[in-house]
């Protein structure tokens, strides 16, 4: 049995959305840190399960979506289940997001579940097929509701 257990410090720091319209700049404020803690358990029958907290420091949105919102944090949980076999996996990923902002009075809410299928049998690389259903609760959040969506993902994730 192995066990494995991480705990990771991100943090990202993106200057897409600074801007320079004639001599005024417009700052970058939408600097995020996000700080988890990951654990885990792997069995010798390939079953594996997981869970995850992170949360995402102050992001400011305005200048991302013009909604007024000030400074935006999250809280997200991360609950995964899954097996891997000696060809094929698969993982199943609950995602619970609770996003504070500041100048509203609820929060949002945002629930995922992630389904992945993905080859084990080519040493380092993981080629995958993700599809993800994601379920907004806008209720008393914004005046415009949150339309439900949904996402497949190609991908290789690779490992050192």
């Amino acid at each position: 049995m192995a066990i494995c257990s991480t705990c990771s410090f991100r943090c990202r720091f993106a200057l897409s959305n600074c801007s320079h319209k004639g001599s005024i700049f417009k700052p970058c404020s939408d600097n995020t840190g996000k700080f988890a803690l990951k654990g885990g358990y792997n069995f010798d029958n390939g079953i594996l399960v997981a869970a995850r907290y992170r949360y995402e420091g102050p992001q400011n949105n305005n200048s991302i979506n013009k909604a007024e919102l000030g400074d935006v944090k999250t809280n997200r949980t991360d609950l995964t289940a899954g097996w891997a076999g000696d060809i094929v996996g698969v993982s199943f990923n609950y995602i619970h997001k609770d996003a504070n902002a500041e100048h509203k009075s609820n929060n949002l809410k945002i629930n995922e579940l992630e389904t992945k299928v993905f080859l084990t049998n080519l040493g380092s690389y993981q080629p995958y097929v993700q599809y993800t259903q994601k379920n907004f609760d806008s209720t008393d959040y914004n005046s415009t509701p949150l339309k439900d969506d949904s996402q497949i993902k190609l991908g290789v994730s690779m490992k050192f």
